[in-house]
């Protein structure tokens, strides 16, 4: 397992624990995500959603994972299977992440995300 898969590993177990001081350490302040809808989020939306409650994961199961290395670059591409509460309502369903990873004097951070949700 390389170190970044080890950093995959530590982002699920805070995203599904609402682990917002993890996230805080794991996503880069200057964060770019685009959600399935094509709207944009920051960190701090990201780590407001987890801590008011409006994103609760109850499952999230790994279906397949490619990593790319790119220098001080990771780009990691995740097809998932996820279920909890999304703005206090029940979802659940099957996404296709895509992270950059960058290698910061703090450690790995996420710089860039999206998702896409798989039919």
């Amino acid at each position: 397992m390389s170190e970044i898969e080890r950093y995959e590993l530590l982002l699920r177990e805070a995203m599904i624990a609402s682990d917002v001081e993890a996230l805080d350490r794991l996503i880069s302040d200057d964060l770019i995500f685009t959600a399935f809808t094509g709207q944009l989020a920051t960190k701090e939306d990201d780590l407001a959603m987890h801590r008011s409650g409006a994103i609760q994961i109850e499952t999230l199961d790994i279906l397949d994972r490619q990593v790319r290395f790119l220098g001080e670059a990771a780009i990691v591409v995740s097809h998932v299977r996820i279920a909890g509460n999304f703005n206090h309502s029940p979802a659940s369903g099957e996404f296709r992440f895509t992270r950059v990873w960058h290698m910061r004097p703090e450690g790995w951070q996420i710089v860039v995300g999206s998702t896409t949700a798989v039919s």
